[in-house]
């Protein structure tokens, strides 16, 4: 009985606190969201950014891991801690797939060489599977087959920023 008592009690706070479009300083929430977004540079509802805030959280968890496999002639070896301390050198004539993000291609068909030590990386043509700066990665490839793992460190601030609704990567779902 208790119990029940106290969660409605807290329903009536919570949503009797909802019951307004005002906030404190007497404006219009609404009005304020949209010009917040104006001067961002986005055009996003206050509606859709509800809606889509829940799914939006989900998917930067997700964003944190990549993880590919490649079939092909492949012999090298690719460890990224950051763009700014890297060691790699390696060719590859493959296609592969891989959870590299939502907003970027999971298929790759390459034909790349590279070498990359320190901040210095070259290679015949940029990677398919986008090299984020601040990732830390780690791909080895022989034989016919190759795997690439990464944790991004910027997408670890994305998500834990998103959760007070910025996006500093501009990656989350409602934006034009």
């Amino acid at each position: 009985m208790r119990k029940t008592v106290v969660v409605i009690v807290l329903c009536a706070v919570v949503l009797g606190g909802c019951q307004t479009t005002e906030d404190m300083s007497g404006g219009k929430i609404e009005e304020k969201f949209a010009q917040a977004n104006q001067a961002e540079g986005n055009s996003r509802s206050l509606g859709l950014f509800f809606a889509l805030y829940l799914p939006n959280r989900i998917m930067d968890v997700f964003e944190i891991f990549r993880i590919g496999i490649g079939l092909g002639f492949t012999a090298g070896w690719d460890l990224r801690i950051t763009r700014f301390a890297q060691l790699a050198a390696g060719v590859r004539t493959d296609v592969g797939l891989a959870w590299v993000g939502r907003r970027r291609t999971p298929l790759r068909a390459e034909n790349n060489a590279y070498t990359a030590f320190g901040p210095w990386r070259a290679a015949a043509e940029e990677p398919q599977w986008p090299l984020t700066a601040w990732a830390f990665e780690f791909e080895v490839g022989a034989g016919g087959a190759s795997i690439m793992t990464a944790i991004d460190f910027a997408e670890i601030v994305d998500m834990l920023t998103g959760w007070f609704g910025l996006d500093l990567l501009k990656d989350d779902w409602g934006y034009d």
